[in-house]
């Protein structure tokens, strides 16, 4: 119950970061678990980050809808 929650709280944040255009960031943490910070910004340009992180966000709500919904 309370993982549906977190996905569309991580979704909600990767679609407002698109739409808004600020905070596009990725945080990644590696398999030696060390903790990486990606700018998708500077890496893809403005228009990319903002398409990046709506796909991002989108693909994150469904994948909770649809983990929900088969447990």
């Amino acid at each position: 119950m309370v993982s549906q929650y977190i996905y569309y709280i991580i979704g909600g944040y990767f679609l407002l970061a698109g739409f808004l255009g600020v905070g596009m960031y990725l945080i990644w943490i590696t398999l030696r678990f060390r903790i990486k910070f990606y700018d998708l910004e500077a890496l893809y340009g403005k228009t990319g980050a903002r398409i990046i992180c709506i796909i991002l966000g989108l693909l994150i709500i469904a994948i909770g809808y649809i983990y929900n919904s088969v447990s």
